[in-house]
């Protein structure tokens, strides 16, 4: 297993310093990735890093302002793996 820990970076989000660290980890380019995040400093974060976001908010983070976005879930059990990498594929297409 590949991972990017807080503590391997020295800024902490909404410094994209964690995403790009683990995008290298896995020798795959930002675009190719598809964050998910809960809050707004999160979606910060990846999209600085040249990342597509979903969001599944929580009941802190509901009202935050998540426009850039690819998309908006307020949980993931009814979201399956085929679903995301269709949603990254239409939004790498449409770039």
């Amino acid at each position: 297993m590949i991972e990017a820990r807080s503590d391997d970076v020295k800024e902490k989000k909404p410094d994209p310093s964690i995403y790009v660290t683990a995008a290298k980890r896995l020798g795959v380019s930002g675009r190719d990735c598809l964050v998910v995040e809960d809050s707004v400093i999160g979606l910060q974060a990846a999209t600085s890093a040249g990342m597509s976001c979903i969001i599944t908010y929580t009941s802190s983070t509901a009202n935050q302002g998540f426009k850039d976005a690819v998309a908006i879930y307020p949980d993931l059990s009814d979201v399956r793996l085929n679903d995301l990498e269709a949603l990254l594929q239409n939004v790498v297409a449409a770039r």
